[in-house]
């Protein structure tokens, strides 16, 4: 197993050497001489997103052909170790990838010493060397505690009313306990608050403003996780946590701009609003998985449903099988007539250029619904990254739901600059064939304008202009509509993790 580590390590160090020009965190999908079914893709993968501490040359390649000398992969694995210091003194790094670190020590144990002794910089050595000290604890540091967490404050603000911002705050700290080498425990507790002026109204009319106050604190979740590895590496969950978390994941694997920017036209299905697609609130779970090469199979059971997902990962092409239903005969009282969900899920293609697929249906006992589908299409190129989705939706009324994005890049060459992101959305009722714009479910067209710069003194910062309404480009040969009530917000925002 040690040497199969080390040979997988030796086809990606060759960009770690030192004095080699190197370009800052790039996306892996970059690179045009490495392709998914690459034997050493996934290792890069890890190395190159999850740490940042592998980079490529200018040229967007990795150069994984050209042989190395040992002495240059020792190089390039003190690098990486100047690196991973920072993230252990952060806990951003996991023990599995600190053994495998440790075994990597061990093998170029003398190439270091060497390495050590001709680097001028005496802060780095110190660095190694601390490191080197984690290292020798790996694999006796079992009951290891971590925490981490994110903190998020807005102000937002409606262009329309004469009240001042809604402001609010909220925090989560997240805890992960090892209490051996396959089972881990973990929990996270958060709270929230937020401040803003609400009118009330007698009898039709406005009579008084008042600040309204909401805040809430308690735990998020607590779950024990058993791996026990080996053939079929099976999986056990126990705990009180979100369904959609780890062992369920009822979304694309396609990346786009809709969750969380433009909510109404991701091309996720799975919305407890609509009451259709896998139902995901925060419950007592007991489930597990299995998985052996592309194929994956996950159940569980809580006190009200039974939900299953089975999955073939083939790199550019995954397929994705979801469905619950009330429990009848596993706990509980017997159910004869279970409501039951059903979600399928293509996705095709990578971060360059994905397309996805999805269909929902909602049935109860042996009757199956058909209730909505979408389809994404996003891709990008040298920085920039364009979307659209279009969603079809059979609920009390059939609607139509288009949308659409563009974003620059975040970077120029080494340096931060300002993200621009500009996404639009619209409703659209189909009635006796005919599609009209607006929505009879109450949906709103939207537009949304978003600067985003990450930078040292306001982290993360976002500073979004949504409009909402009715139609979003009515006629101009017609007068407005005075049910269309439009509302223009401004948003600013900024958050972290630790």
């Amino acid at each position: 197993m040690k040497k199969l580590l080390i040979n997988i390590f030796l086809g990606i160090v060759t960009v770690g050497v030192i004095n080699s020009p190197v370009i800052a965190a790039p996306q892996i999908t970059e690179y045009m001489d490495l392709e998914v079914p690459h034997w050493a893709y996934k290792a890069i993968q890890q190395c190159l997103e999850k740490y940042q501490i592998i980079e490529g040359f200018p040229d967007k390649t990795f150069k994984g052909a050209r042989n190395i000398t040992r002495y240059e992969a020792a190089a390039a694995f003190y690098k990486i170790m100047l690196r991973t210091e920072q993230l252990v003194r952060q806990n951003m790094i996991n023990q599995e990838d600190l053994k495998l670190f440790k075994d990597l020590q061990q093998e170029f144990k003398k190439e270091i010493e060497s390495l050590k002794r001709s680097t001028p910089n005496v802060e780095q050595v110190e660095k190694i060397t601390n490191l080197e000290k984690e290292l020798e604890k790996v694999k006796s540091d079992i009951g290891t505690l971590r925490f981490g967490g994110s903190l998020y404050t807005f102000m937002e603000d409606i262009i329309q009313d004469t009240f001042r911002p809604t402001y609010g705050t909220e925090f989560r700290l997240d805890m992960k306990v090892l209490v051996s080498e396959k089972v881990n425990v973990y929990s996270s507790w958060g709270g929230k608050f937020s401040s803003k002026i609400e009118e009330k109204t007698e009898d039709g009319n406005p009579s008084t403003k008042e600040a309204v106050t909401n805040s809430s604190l308690g735990f998020g979740n607590t779950w024990l996780k058993y791996n026990h590895g080996g053939f079929l590496s099976p999986t056990i969950q126990f705990g009180y946590k979100e369904l959609n978390v780890d062992l369920i994941k009822p979304d694309t694997s396609i990346p786009n701009k809709f969750d969380g920017a433009i909510f109404l036209a991701s091309p996720n299905l799975s919305s407890d609003e609509r009451k259709r697609g896998i139902r995901k609130s925060a419950t007592v779970i007991l489930g597990g998985s299995i998985s052996e090469g592309p194929f994956s199979l996950s159940l569980l059971t809580t006190p009200d449903i039974f939900v299953g997902q089975v999955e073939a990962d083939f790199g550019l092409v995954k397929l994705k099988l979801l469905a619950d239903a009330d429990q009848s005969h596993w706990l509980g009282e017997i159910v004869q007539e279970p409501i039951h969900n059903e979600i399928v899920i293509l996705d095709l293609g990578d971060d360059n250029f994905g397309i996805a697929l999805q269909g929902a249906w909602r049935g109860l006992g042996n009757k199956f619904d058909f209730k909505a589908s979408s389809v994404l299409i996003n891709t990008s190129f040298l920085g920039f990254t364009i979307g659209g989705a279009g969603k079809y939706e059979k609920e009390t009324a059939e609607q139509l739901v288009i949308g659409g994005y563009f974003q620059t890049p975040s970077k120029w060459g080494d340096i931060r600059i300002p993200q621009l992101l500009i996404g639009m959305q619209e409703p659209l009722t189909i009635q006796s064939g005919t599609i009209c714009e607006g929505s009879l479910l109450k949906d709103k067209a939207g537009l949304l304008v978003e600067l985003f710069y990450d930078n040292p003194i306001i982290p993360n910062l976002r500073i979004k202009y949504n409009v909402k309404s009715e139609i979003l480009f009515p006629p101009q040969s017609q007068p407005p509509d005075p049910r269309d009530k439009v509302e223009e917000i401004i948003t600013i925002s900024t958050n972290f993790d630790f």
